[in-house]
């Protein structure tokens, strides 16, 4: 009888311990600059237990507290937990022994969620997607069973948000909106889910603001040229530039001049559309946020882009012959008088072994006029 006694006291007290395991501090959470949500969970690595686990968050519109105005839309993200591309684990050591994972929710894949509840949150997802603005969030939770490195998730959600089992979408059973309908809880909120040794820290989960970041076009913009092999190379000293549009917010962008050089067309690729070439030497891009009819959503506006890649092309200038100098492109070879002015040097190419080519680029960032007798060969 002593024997029975004893063994019943030790799982009683295997299942408390189990209970009041806690998965430990609260997210850290943000928009990246891409609109990309990046959050941090950290976690005791697996031992037998009882936990929480987050496997979404709720995005709303306004503050839990406010009641003027209160919260009106609202679209649940799924967390895919099983996606290894979006999330990483790092031991972070301690005793216990703690874990870090890091997770992204891609920016394309919230903003279909935004829109797919549309019908429930009427003008939210345009407003939001192209004007950004402050929002809050509230994580989506379930139970899981821990035994060594198996996990048995008490309950999911689906790509909408919608729950199968113990999924818990409020702190303390309170109703809230789910994807923008009103939402009745019948059941008790995660504090009170379990006797969890810390339940008020779960506060700190709910209600955190952040702001989405609002949309801008990204154009790319470069000067090529092609080398002997036919592949595109960069005009000298020029680089890739990346500029920023605003949702109607337009832009104009240029050839230039390179000494040398003359200029022959630009293309225009627009996300994945087909590379279109133009023989204008400037091109006018509008920013356009990548918003859907209002009543389909499933085509996107004409015009619309989220990336557009321009790339001006400039062919080399032939010159045959070579050249001889009579006067050398230095200040020290021009009157005093004449410094920081316009110059005349003239080149006969009837002579000479320096590559024209020295020349060319010379003149191109000077203020220097050439000169030239050509020779027929």
């Amino acid at each position: 009888m002593k024997n029975i006694v004893s063994i019943f006291i030790i799982i009683v007290l295997l299942n408390v311990i189990s209970i009041i395991s806690y998965a430990g501090s609260g997210p850290k959470i943000e928009f990246l600059k891409n609109g990309d949500l990046k959050f941090e969970l950290i976690g005791t690595k697996a031992t037998t237990g009882i936990r929480y686990s987050t496997i979404g968050w709720q995005i709303f519109d306004e503050d839990k507290y406010s009641i003027n105005p209160r919260r009106t839309y609202s679209a649940v993200l799924k967390i895919d937990l099983d996606d290894e591309s979006n999330k990483i684990c790092e031991n972070i050591g301690g005793y216990p022994e703690k874990i870090k994972t890091t997770f992204l929710l891609k920016y394309d894949m919230i903003i279909k969620r935004i829109r797919e509840e549309n019908g429930n949150n009427p003008g939210w997802a345009d407003k939001l997607l192209i004007e950004g603005g402050d929002v809050y969030l509230d994580p989506v939770y379930t139970i899981k069973i821990v035994k060594g490195n198996d996990e048995d998730y008490q309950g999911s959600i689906n790509d909408r948000g919608e729950k199968t089992g113990e999924v818990y979408y409020s702190l303390s059973g309170e109703d809230t909106l789910v994807n923008g309908r009103e939402y009745k809880n019948q059941e008790v909120g995660i504090k009170e889910a379990r006797g969890w040794s810390h339940p008020d820290d779960f506060k700190d989960d709910y209600n955190k603001k952040l702001t989405f970041p609002s949309f801008k076009s990204k154009v790319i913009i470069s000067h090529m040229t092609k080398n002997s092999h036919g592949n595109d190379v960069m005009m000298p000293k020029e680089e890739k530039k990346e500029h920023f549009l605003n949702h109607n917010m337009s832009e104009t962008f240029a050839k230039k001049a390179f000494a040398g050089y003359k200029y022959d067309s630009l293309t225009i690729q627009m996300d994945q559309n087909p590379i279109e070439t133009k023989s204008d030497e400037s091109i006018k891009i509008t920013g356009k946020k990548n918003k859907y009819k209002a009543e389909e959503y499933k085509e996107p506006e004409e015009g619309s882009f989220k990336e557009a890649t321009v790339i001006f092309y400039y062919t080399p200038v032939d010159v045959a012959g070579t050249h001889q100098l009579k006067a050398e492109p230095d200040s020290k070879q021009v009157e005093g008088d004449k410094i920081g002015q316009m110059s005349d040097i003239t080149i006969d190419l009837t002579q000479g072994s320096q590559s024209i080519e020295d020349w060319k680029f010379f003149v191109g960032d000077s203020h220097v006029q050439l000169t030239v007798n050509l020779k027929k060969r």
